[in-house]
């Protein structure tokens, strides 16, 4: 029962991980000029707007997915390398500032004054949460069409953006070879575990 109480804990926590990934970046682009999010269905806080399938599920079984990603028009934007700029980052800097802040949470609950049944759960479900926010902000690292580095490439690089989306197919290939090969999940989850230590 206890297992699967917390397998339910660790689902709610790659939800609200996803969403809090996902929403600013809508949020971000409507607020910068663009209603592309808004007509897209992504301006929401509801995780299974943004959820893909195949992502969640590898998210919740290796601790590595993500989401489907917002789309947005830098057209509409007024800077449009701001603009990109600040909308692709923007999921990034919030899961992680997400992160600390449950972070600090989770030390109060530390004190032998909160430790009970129900705050055991409560543990288990913010560990759960910091961890998934930090894995999905070190994965949209990738340098792999759309995730979020990817954007930020565009306005620094528009040339390797290009040859980027061309060979994109490849790129993807690649990216599911790795990722099945167990190779993307180890380095991800590396790198996740090292700022989790380093958080709490």
């Amino acid at each position: 029962m206890e297992s699967l109480i917390k397998f339910g804990l660790s689902i709610l926590a790659a939800l609200l991980a996803i969403s809090i990934h996902e929403y600013p970046k809508a949020v971000m682009a409507v607020f910068l000029g663009d209603e592309t999010p808004r007509y897209t269905g992504k301006l929401s806080f509801n995780p299974f707007k943004h959820m893909d399938p195949i992502g969640f599920i590898l998210l919740i079984a290796q601790n590595v997915g993500w989401a489907y990603p917002v789309e947005f028009n830098a057209n509409n934007f007024k800077n449009k390398k701001l603009g990109t700029i600040m909308v692709a980052s923007i999921g990034i800097v919030t899961s992680l500032a997400v992160a600390y802040v449950f972070v600090v949470i989770y030390g109060y609950l530390d004190n032998p004054m909160y430790l009970d049944g129900y705050s055991s759960y409560f543990k288990f479900f913010i560990q759960y949460l910091i961890y998934y926010s930090i894995s999905i902000s070190v994965f949209n690292l990738i340098p792999v069409p759309p995730l979020s580095i990817t954007k930020m490439i565009s306005v620094y690089s528009p040339r390797t953006y290009f040859k980027l989306l061309q060979y994109e197919k490849m790129f993807h290939v690649v990216f599911f070879l790795l990722y099945f090969l167990g190779f993307i999940p180890i380095v991800v989850n590396a790198i996740s575990s090292t700022l989790f230590i380093l958080f709490t």
